[in-house]
């Protein structure tokens, strides 16, 4: 029963790793040089990616459009105690408790 419950977090990890690394819908700003991708706009609050957005506001050749995550790496996990919000719910609807052991 362990194995196969330690088979299942695995399966649930390697789907979510795929989906949000390579398959989200994310929103994209482009102009002067910069770039800056994001799947949440209460990011753009934060004051470095502010400082970022805005600079890519005052370019004249910017452009925002919707495209796929499709990155080489992305982070799931955040320090020993915190995973990604998306994770923790797919854990949950497969019948994980949130907790530390998982």
């Amino acid at each position: 029963m362990f194995k196969k419950k330690i088979e299942r977090i695995k399966d649930i990890l390697i789907d979510h790793v795929y989906d949000f690394c390579y398959n989200e819908i994310v929103q994209r700003i482009e102009g002067g040089g910069d770039s800056f991708t994001y799947d949440d706009p209460a990011h753009l609050k934060e004051l470095k990616i502010k400082e970022i957005v805005d600079s890519i506001s005052k370019s004249r050749n910017r452009k925002a459009y919707y495209t796929t995550r499709n990155t080489e790496s992305c982070q799931i996990i955040f320090g020993t105690d915190s995973l990604h919000s998306s994770l923790i719910d797919k854990f949950q609807k497969a019948g994980f408790s949130k907790g530390k052991k998982l």
